[in-house]
């Protein structure tokens, strides 16, 4: 099967479940609140859900192409921060998404730039202390630890399926809990 047929078919599927998701917090809050809501209060949220959707289609392109066999080392790939099989000369090599090596630097490297963003994130929570916020990012910041950790296992393992299975469920458990923060965050 293609890779691009399954991060397409992922990312309908996590579409259709978090717009469930949200119809349910909508039901059970008894309001109804819009999702796509403009505004500069809301742009981070809106970010981070960007991103995490972002992760998980490049998170498919990593299982589709089987790019976690290539290095199954953390922190480097193999001995190198970059991989070290890969040229990127010109710009088309940045954007070969048949590359494993590419596929499974992008997707460790994006993991790196949301954990960066959810800690920029929380130290803003708590400095503007939005305490109604608390709850729903300490939900965020424990699936978030859990989804790194699985991630990392799954790796140094040789990728166990059940790390790995746990791994992509627990990215499902991050995408509610992201959603969850932002349902917390608008009025």
């Amino acid at each position: 099967m293609s890779h691009y047929r399954l991060a397409l078919h992922l990312f309908i599927a996590i579409i259709i479940i978090s717009t469930i998701f949200w119809l349910l917090r909508d039901i059970n809050s008894k309001k109804n609140k819009i999702f796509f809501k403009y505004s500069k209060d809301y742009l981070p949220y809106q970010f981070l859900l960007i991103i995490i959707f972002l992760q998980i289609i490049f998170g498919a392109f990593v299982s589709g192409l089987d790019a976690g066999m290539i290095y199954q080392t953390w922190p480097l790939m193999g001995d190198t921060y970059l991989p070290n099989d890969t040229l990127l000369i010109n710009f088309k090599n940045y954007i070969d998404f048949n590359n494993q090596s590419l596929m499974q630097y992008y997707h460790r490297n994006l993991a790196y730039i949301i954990i960066f963003y959810v800690i920029i994130l929380s130290i803003s929570i708590y400095r503007d202390k939005i305490k109604h916020l608390f709850k729903p990012l300490t939900y965020l910041l424990s699936i978030l630890v859990l989804q790194i950790f699985l991630g990392i296992f799954t790796l140094l393992s040789g990728l166990n399926i059940f790390l790995a299975s746990a791994h992509q469920i627990s990215s499902v458990l991050l995408i509610f809990s992201a959603l969850n923060l932002y349902f917390f965050k608008v009025k």
